[in-house]
């Protein structure tokens, strides 16, 4: 699955909406695609990725003045050394920390937006499979009713045999 056909099913199941006999349901190969890119991404991003993900952060506040510059700049990494990628990076791009604080966040807001975009990815996560039980409980329904159907002559046999036990003529 590419980027963009990613971040499209991202922003259909990135929802609270819950999920049911109305839902336009994604394909199951895209849900499946969906999981299995959440589910193979590393746990953790590491030494380099750390930095340059808080590089990135301080980027967005060109009057970063702390008392114990290193020490927070340690901190940020170690704790960024800890979450994916991908939580990482949104966290700290436009739609994150530089676009909802003002001024240098805190380590505590740093994790709690780490947690937040956590939580985003699991509900993401659970949509999909959301979307893949809806359409197996469709797709059983759907079966279901062919064979009550099956059972059960068609409306024009039943006319016809409801005609022929009244005596009335049939047309």
């Amino acid at each position: 699955m590419s980027d963009q056909g990613f971040e499209k099913a991202v922003k259909i199941l990135d929802s609270l909406e819950p999920i049911g006999p109305r839902t336009q349901l994604l394909p199951r190969s895209i849900c499946q695609a969906v999981v299995d890119r959440i589910d193979n991404e590393p746990k953790e991003c590491g030494g380099p990725a750390a930095v340059e993900i808080t590089a990135r952060l301080l980027r967005n506040y060109p009057d970063f003045k702390a008392h114990d510059a290193k020490g927070y700049v340690v901190a940020l990494k170690e704790l960024f050394a800890v979450y994916p990628v991908t939580i990482c990076y949104r966290a700290t791009g436009k739609d994150g920390l530089p676009g909802k604080l003002q001024f240098v966040p805190k380590t505590a807001d740093v994790k709690k937006a780490l947690g937040d975009e956590i939580k985003r990815r699991d509900l993401i996560r659970a949509n999909a499979l959301w979307h893949m039980q809806e359409a197996d409980n469709r797709a059983k329904q759907r079966q279901a009713e062919a064979e009550f159907n099956a059972k059960y002559p068609n409306a024009e046999t039943r006319r016809r045999q409801v005609a022929e036990l009244l005596g009335a003529r049939q047309l």
